[in-house]
C-alpha cells in the first residue's frame, strides 16, 4: 500500500509495529457498518512516530505510541463536551480507523495525535495494541466502579476479549476478582491469573453470593435467552 504523504495539523504518521483484530472488524466485513470499500481494517494498533503534523507538540519522531481509533472529533458538540463515555458518538468527527478510514493493517497509518498515547518502555507493542479498544473499554468500567484495593469485583464474561484484560487490570489495582463465564475453556485460560481461594466460576449466582460489597462488571453481555438476559440487566449499575 502507498505510504500516506499528506498530514493535517493534528495528524501523526505511525509506522505500525503490531495491529490486532477486534470483534468490530468482523462486523465491518459483515456489512453492519456500511463501510465504503476499499478500507484497510483494524482500529487497534501500536507503533513508532514517523512524521508529525504542524500542530503536534506532545510527541516526537521515534516515540512509541498506542494509536487511537477516533479521528477528528469536533470537541464542541454535546457528545464531546458531555460525559467521557459519550465522546465516541461525536457526529461531526472525521471518522474511525478501520471503519470509515484506513486502519492499522498496513505498514503506515495516519492517526489523530490527540487520540494517541505514549507507551511506557516496559510495555511491548504486542501487549499494547489490543488496549486501543478492548483495553480502554474495560478499563473505563473498572474506573467508574470506584472500588478500593481489597474490595471485590465480579467480571461477567471474564474469559472474553474484554474480560480477560479486565481480570488482569483489576488485580493490578489490588482488587479481589471473581471471574464468571459460560465457556469453561475460556475460563481455564484466565484461571492461572487468579490465585486461590477464588477460582473462576460459570455459575453467576453462586459466585456473587460471596460478595459482601463491591461491584459487578459486565464485559460485553450479549444474552440470547431469557435466563441469561435478566441477570445481565440486573448486573448493570443504575
Amino acid at each position: 500500500m502507498p505510504t500516506p504523504n499528506s498530514l493535517s495539523a493534528h495528524d501523526m504518521l505511525i509506522r505500525v509495529a503490531v495491529a490486532s483484530l477486534c470483534h468490530t472488524d468482523g462486523m465491518v466485513t459483515a456489512g453492519i457498518f456500511k463501510t465504503s470499500l476499499p478500507c484497510t481494517a483494524s482500529h487497534e494498533g501500536a507503533g513508532t512516530v514517523a512524521a508529525l503534523g504542524s500542530n503536534v507538540n506532545e510527541f516526537h519522531i521515534g516515540d512509541r505510541v498506542l494509536c487511537g481509533w477516533a479521528y477528528g472529533r469536533c470537541g464542541m458538540c454535546a457528545d464531546c463536551t458531555g460525559p467521557e463515555e459519550s465522546t465516541q458518538y461525536c457526529t461531526k468527527s472525521g471518522g474511525t480507523l478501520g471503519i470509515s478510514l484506513d486502519g492499522n493493517f498496513a505498514e503506515y497509518v495516519v492517526v489523530d495525535a490527540r487520540e494517541a498515547n505514549l507507551l511506557p518502555g516496559n510495555l511491548s507493542f504486542q501487549s499494547a495494541a489490543p488496549l486501543a479498544c478492548a483495553g480502554t473499554t474495560i478499563w473505563s468500567g473498572i474506573v467508574r466502579a470506584e472500588l478500593k484495593p481489597g474490595e471485590w469485583l465480579a467480571i461477567v464474561g471474564a474469559g472474553g476479549g474484554l474480560g480477560h484484560l479486565g481480570v488482569q487490570m483489576a488485580k493490578a489495582q489490588g482488587l479481589n476478582v471473581i471471574g464468571i463465564d459460560a465457556q469453561r475453556w475460556s475460563l481455564s485460560v484466565v484461571c492461572a491469573s487468579l490465585p486461590p481461594p477464588k477460582p473462576l466460576s460459570s455459575s453467576p449466582s453462586s459466585a456473587l453470593k460471596t460478595l459482601n460489597s463491591g461491584a459487578v462488571l459486565s464485559a460485553g453481555s450479549c444474552p440470547e435467552g431469557v435466563d441469561a438476559a435478566w441477570p445481565s440487566v440486573h448486573a448493570v449499575r443504575s
